[in-house]
């Protein structure tokens, strides 16, 4: 009888932890789904296609450029332009504008996170102003899917 006791016991707290295992799932990590990298970049980006998904969903865009040059008077730019499609129309934020100067980060605005449906690529131009110098940039996109 104290046997039967102790399998039924035993038994009982197995279940218990099955359950409380399918009640409590692990977090899901968002997923870099594209990386692309423009470096020493001294004209304009025609537009390309960073990342198409396959199914709706929400996605972050990580984005940091800077200037290459010795010139601190530069006031070159890049501005770079994120377009996408949510479930109602056709998206764009601009981010990335900013002078030269040495080791300079862009003026790197967060771009705020997005939802972009199936099919439609998430997508990024540039357009490269010279003005009085001829500063390059290196520009770096990280697509992460929440």
């Amino acid at each position: 009888m104290r046997s039967l006791k102790i399998v039924m016991l035993l038994s009982i707290l197995a279940f218990c932890g099955i359950l409380a295992a399918q009640n409590n799932p692990k977090p899901v990590s968002p997923v870099i789904v594209a990386k692309q990298n423009f470096l020493g970049q001294n004209s304009n980006i025609p537009t390309t296609t960073l990342y198409t998904p396959s199914v709706d969903g929400d996605f972050q865009i990580i984005f940091y450029g800077n200037a290459r040059t010795n010139d601190t008077t530069c006031n070159s730019s890049l501005v770079s332009t994120f377009l996408w499609v949510d479930d109602f129309r056709s998206e764009t934020v601009v981010v990335g504008t900013g002078p030269g100067g040495t080791g300079t980060p862009l003026n790197n605005n967060p771009v705020p996170p997005i939802h972009a449906t199936a099919g439609n690529p998430i997508q990024l131009s540039g357009t490269y102003n010279a003005a009085s110098c001829n500063a390059s940039y290196d520009i770096f996109i990280t697509v992460i899917k929440d």
